[in-house]
């Protein structure tokens, strides 16, 4: 497509013709000419808004950047809205390929009943690769609302698995250079971890069993993820690193590419503060959701991680393993 903004025959074709609405809420949605949606909020609710991009190649990032946000809005305890999608793709990102994007965006919608309030969609020779900035809209009841900040004491509980959409990125770009080494099995398993990056029913679990914070894992991975969290309360913490699960495809995956998988991306994991942190973990378990507790929060601001008995300080985030191979 010609660069610039989407034709209008392309816009009404092959996106507004594919967006549902999926909240009752929804006074106006996306349309020619509108650069607005509006939503009709119950009293005494909050009203929650995050912003995340998301970069790579079209299989599924109209879903991965849908998940994202509402990854987000769950982790502080807000039920998703809406989201509105900014996409920039390249010149030579045709009709087809845009029409597969929206309707992997709407589907990851339908799975939350939200809607697509607007957005902007854009053909650039800026980017070499499709970017869609999502902006995710959330709210909760005021009683409700989930406090942001750990406290000092707590458990550490951590869901699912470190790395998770770093391992199915790299096998999905590097698949044919893995295949020289691993079985066709085994890449297929770490491809389809990208199928597991939503916490969103794990944040309702959570919510529900009462705690004091979640945050999302992403970029910069477990390790990213433990000094936001604790760094957002002033607080420090002390994990063991045996603790941290991983798959095994995700360990030999870093291994080849010689990257520390603790520090790559790490969408479908959340990890979770609490006064009862082995009986989250159980609970999880119940709900066929793994969880692990992983270490505890500290009064102090140390950050410490155990390894093997020998302790070491976890180091401020730094850019994602993920970079090295992609």
């Amino acid at each position: 497509m010609k660069q610039g903004k989407v034709p209008e025959s392309v816009l009404k074709r092959s996106i507004l013709k594919l967006i549902k609405q999926n909240k009752g809420m929804v006074v106006e949605g996306p349309g020619i000419g509108g650069d607005s949606g509006v939503l009709d909020l119950p009293p005494h609710q909050l009203c929650t808004c995050t912003v995340n991009p998301v970069i790579g190649d079209i299989e599924d990032i109209g879903s991965r950047a849908v998940h994202t946000a509402v990854n987000n809005l769950a982790a502080s305890g807000a039920d998703p809205v809406a989201v509105l999608p900014s996409i920039m793709i390249p010149l030579d990102v045709g009709e087809q390929q845009l029409k597969q994007m929206i309707r992997d965006m709407q589907r990851a919608c339908n799975d939350y009943s939200i809607a697509i309030l607007g957005g902007h969609t854009e053909n650039t020779a800026a980017v070499s690769k499709p970017i869609v900035t999502m902006t995710g809209i959330g709210i909760a009841p005021e009683h409700l609302y989930l406090a942001k900040y750990a406290r000092p004491g707590q458990d550490l509980v951590m869901t699912k698995y470190g790395a998770m959409e770093g391992t199915a990125l790299i096998a999905r770009a590097k698949e044919e250079e893995l295949l020289t080494h691993y079985s066709s099995d085994f890449i297929s398993q770490a491809k389809e971890m990208i199928r597991g990056i939503s916490v969103f029913r794990e944040a309702k679990i959570a919510a529900e069993f009462g705690i004091s914070a979640m945050h999302d894992a992403r970029k910069g991975g477990i390790y990213g993820a433990l000094w936001e969290l604790t760094s957002a309360a002033g607080i420090g913490m002390r994990v063991v690193l045996e603790k941290i699960p991983i798959r095994q495809e995700t360990v030999e995956i870093c291994e080849f590419y010689d990257l520390n998988p603790y520090r790559l991306f790490s969408g479908g994991s959340l990890l979770i503060t609490a006064d009862k942190g082995y009986e989250l973990a159980e609970v999880f378990k119940a709900a066929g959701v793994p969880a692990s507790v992983i270490g505890k929060t500290t009064k102090d601001q140390k950050k410490i991680i155990v390894r093997e008995d020998e302790e070491g300080f976890l180091e401020p985030p730094k850019s994602d393993e993920i970079y090295k191979v992609l």
